[in-house]
């Protein structure tokens, strides 16, 4: 388009349009500005007052509820119960004597075990 405008009509243009495109931001600005704002206002102070008597009052639970639980600590301290857990019982000592025939006496680590012959005969 160099050959088409001369360089001040179209400079003239563009002035134009920038200032037809700055008033219609201009009045946008001014006519939300010219809008009372109290009605909106009136609404946020009320929420921001029901937000503290909220906060007030759950403050009051916070600190009742906390003066219970030191009540309850001083009459009951904590105890920690320690539960060993539950040892295998030994085993009854077998006298030789009652041991059945055909049973292999072994020792595995000091620990005397017996091998029993599932045919019924000393294999």
């Amino acid at each position: 388009m160099p050959g088409l405008l001369p360089n001040f009509i179209r400079e003239a243009i563009m002035s134009k349009i920038a200032i037809f495109v700055i008033a219609i931001f201009a009045s946008c600005v001014l006519a939300n500005g010219a809008e009372p704002a109290t009605k909106h206002q009136d609404s946020k102070d009320a929420q921001i007052k029901a937000l503290q008597a909220k906060v007030l009052s759950q403050e009051a639970i916070i600190r009742d509820l906390s003066q219970k639980l030191a009540q309850a600590q001083a009459s009951q301290p904590l105890a920690y119960k320690f539960v060993p857990p539950q040892t295998m019982q030994s085993l009854p000592m077998v006298v030789p004597q009652q041991i059945p025939e055909g049973w292999v006496r072994r020792d595995f680590n000091g620990t005397a075990f017996y091998l029993i012959p599932l045919a019924g005969k000393n294999q």
